[in-house]
């Protein structure tokens, strides 16, 4: 009998990537507003933008306080448009936070295949919530 093959860790990662950034979009409900700016719209429409970028620090690709819904324009047009997403997120989360994700930046991090399944489950599990 031949073994399942396992999926690799880029699949992985883009499967958890799916989950993840459809949390971010809707975890404020069913209409939002951009982080970083007055659009709103259907969570749909939005994207999950990240503050401190993943192709500078992978230990905060997945981190919920790093990444916020943003529209296409704010996210891709303005980079993400980071001196009002610095604003907003000491607003949201305190002044240190921006301390605290540089810090959490410069810490070599490589996921796990268990991390990944790990997070995956997790936020299956809190998209199975929201639809409750």
């Amino acid at each position: 009998m031949k073994s399942k093959k396992l999926p690799s860790l880029p699949r992985l990662k883009r499967k958890l990537w799916k989950l993840f950034s459809e949390y971010i979009r809707r975890r404020e409900g069913e209409i939002v507003k951009c982080f970083t700016c007055i659009k709103r719209g259907h969570w749909k429409e939005f994207q999950a933008g990240h503050y401190i970028p993943q192709s500078i620090a992978l230990s905060l690709v997945f981190d919920e306080r790093n990444v916020q819904i943003q529209c296409g324009g704010c996210n891709l047009y303005k980079r993400g448009n980071t001196t009002v997403f610095a604003v907003e997120l000491r607003k949201k989360y305190g002044d240190n936070i921006l301390e605290e994700l540089q810090s959490l930046r410069r810490e070599g991090f490589k996921f796990s295949r268990l991390d990944y399944e790990k997070m995956i489950q997790k936020y299956k599990r809190k998209l199975n919530n929201k639809n409750d």
